[in-house]
């Protein structure tokens, strides 16, 4: 059960950018992730990129650490900029906090 959330999340995110995106799995202890401490890595070449131009509202909102409200966000500022040429426009124009925006970095292209 808890391989098959892992993978369920995974499949959600995009990959894996981070051996600590574990602990957002459900199921998954603090006491578990301190016995695993070490032995895990993320395959940052394998994570799946949202393009901040050519992503819809559906793929966008899909993405765990975006959601709906966000994406609209997201959506809102390409028509106003007519092309993001980072993901730090998202922070700048108020989109995403700033430690959301770390977050969400390795799943974002412009």
């Amino acid at each position: 059960v808890l391989a098959r959330r892992i993978i369920r999340y995974r499949n959600k995110l995009g990959g894996f950018s981070d051996p600590e995106q574990l602990a957002e799995v459900y199921g998954i202890s603090d006491s578990l992730l301190q016995m695993l401490e070490g032995r895990l890595q993320a395959d940052t070449a394998l994570v799946v990129h949202i393009s901040l131009n050519k992503a819809g509202e559906k793929e966008l909102a899909s993405h765990p650490y975006i959601g709906k409200y966000r994406a609209e966000g997201i959506l809102r500022l390409r028509n106003q900029v007519s092309r993001i040429r980072s993901p730090d426009e998202l922070a700048e124009n108020g989109v995403l906090e700033k430690n959301e925006l770390e977050k969400l970095r390795p799943y974002l292209v412009p």
